[in-house]
């Protein structure tokens, strides 16, 4: 397939020396990344494999691009009000279709207790129906996976669990096929105790069950965002009040809403997490080709509902800078940029997206909850701050920075990290050149891969790409149907 697509882009007039396709293992991959003519790597695979290109290219000083999509512990919760039917449907097609080989695939299925029983009974019904045979037959619902070491290590983690589950379901293997020589992993359901029972993402057919009571609802939220994966997010409801609720508090880069949560498609789900599961921006989206240039502010997208600035954040910052030694004519800069930021903000801003009949699809956008500033003076630093907190953003400093003076002003705007320049942080503006000890200290780091953002020639930066992008699909049909096509006038 890669070779046939790139031999489609040549044809197309792609220039033979600005594409080629290198086939090999993963020698291949790290003496390209190491190699400082490559300017920039996009990268589909694991977690651990995206950190380690990520300490490669940060040792270099001319800040090579990353675009790096990994994993998931993708999660689908379902209240007491879903369909038993539909949310039966999409679990099947989510956990298992595929052999359970995406990224995007159900890994936690999280059920309301009220309808746990007959919800996974269903499941457990419909997982007898599957066919897991060779491919080639039509008749077949679920293949394979990839090779002899995955299959090994989904049997293992099947073994494991069984041991500490609640409860266990598998469905049967086609009696033509022979396990000794064939990679197939029956489809799994575990019923967990506890999410903390699940440790790592597993890359297959395998779906893990938890319930909770709806007054459990937001611990259960924080316990599935703990994980550090913000990849995709499935919601079952039929309560816009819970959806919304749900929608502003689980960390997904996709969000999909009584529907299954695979098959993004490009330009109507622009596709892509954040934390552990990525560094954006989404492929089918508009930053991704943006992200691959350099020089120049990103464009900013065509919203249908324009943003809404944190105005408290703002006006703290601008009465500490009315009331501060500032010389008048960096008050008027920074009074300029809080306008600015106020029209330009996409805190709250929705576009809408294309698609079919009975869905709705739009792109949001949030700020990162803390991103780290280095070096700059007092000017430069608040300038960066204010545009981040219109946002809903907020900064880390160290304690040498010119900010910290300001830690009693700007309470719960910044705070002090102290030993680290970073703290928790998923993202570094460097106003100032970052030291290579620096570069490489942060992507040595365990958890998320630091995303470094450097000031401009001018000392300017654009926050456009510190945005994460949440992307949400809802279909519509199952709570009523489409509003606006039966608002329609009829032609």
């Amino acid at each position: 397939i890669a070779y046939r697509a790139v031999q489609l882009m040549h044809q197309a007039g792609i220039p033979r020396e600005a594409l080629q396709l290198a086939l090999g293992a993963g020698d291949i991959g790290a003496a390209l990344t190491a190699d400082p003519r490559i300017n920039g790597v996009v990268f589909t695979g694991s977690t651990e494999v995206a950190k380690a290109i990520n300490r490669t290219l940060a040792a270099r000083d001319d800040n090579p691009v990353l675009i790096a999509e990994t994993g998931g512990q993708n999660a689908m919760i379902i209240d007491s009000t879903a369909l038993a039917e539909q949310v039966c449907a999409d679990v099947l097609t989510s956990a298992f279709d595929s052999a359970g080989q995406r990224c995007s695939a159900l890994r936690i299925l999280c059920v309301q207790e009220d309808v746990a029983d007959r919800t996974i009974t269903m499941i457990k019904g419909a997982m007898d129906e599957l066919r897991v045979d060779n491919p080639a037959k039509l008749a077949t619902d679920i293949g394979p996976v990839i090779d002899k070491e995955a299959q090994q290590n989904l049997l293992a983690h099947i073994e494991n669990m069984k041991k500490e589950a609640k409860a266990w379901h598998q469905t049967k293997l086609s009696a033509d096929i022979d396990p000794e020589n064939s990679t197939f992993v029956p489809p799994t359901l575990l019923e967990l105790e506890k999410l903390d029972q699940l440790t790592r993402e597993n890359f297959g057919p395998v779906l893990h069950v938890l319930r909770y009571k709806s007054g459990q609802l937001d611990s259960l939220i924080e316990q599935i965002n703990s994980k550090g994966y913000a990849l995709t997010g499935g919601i079952h409801s039929r309560i816009d009040g819970a959806i919304e609720h749900i929608s502003q508090r689980l960390e997904a880069g996709n969000l999909y809403v009584n529907r299954n949560i695979v098959g993004a498609v490009v330009g109507v789900q622009p596709f892509g997490g954040h934390s552990k599961s990525g560094t954006g921006p989404k492929a089918g989206g508009q930053n991704y080709l943006q992200r691959l240039t350099r020089g120049g502010h990103w464009q900013a997208p065509a919203t249908t509902t324009a943003g809404s600035a944190d105005e408290a954040a703002l006006s703290q910052i601008l009465d500490a800078v009315k009331q501060s030694d500032l010389a008048a004519d960096a008050k008027t800069r920074l009074q300029k940029i809080a306008d600015d930021a106020r029209k330009n903000t996409l805190r709250h801003a929705i576009e809408r997206l294309g698609g079919p009949t009975g869905e709705t699809n739009e792109n949001r956008w949030h700020m990162p909850t803390t991103i780290a500033l280095y070096g700059g003076d007092l000017e430069q630093s608040l300038a960066v701050l204010i545009p981040i907190a219109a946002a809903g953003g907020r900064a880390a400093v160290n304690s040498g920075h010119p900010l910290a003076a300001w830690k009693n002003r700007l309470g719960g705007i910044i705070h002090i990290s102290h030993g680290n320049i970073c703290g928790k942080a998923t993202h570094v503006i460097a106003l100032s050149l970052l030291p290579a000890e620096e570069r490489t200290a942060l992507a040595a780091r365990d958890g998320v891969i630091i995303k470094i953002q450097p000031a401009d020639a001018d000392g300017n930066v654009d926050i456009l790409p510190l945005y994460h992008e949440n992307s949400r699909s809802t279909n519509t049909t199952a709570a009523g149907g489409n509003a606006s096509l039966m608002a329609m006038a009829e032609v």
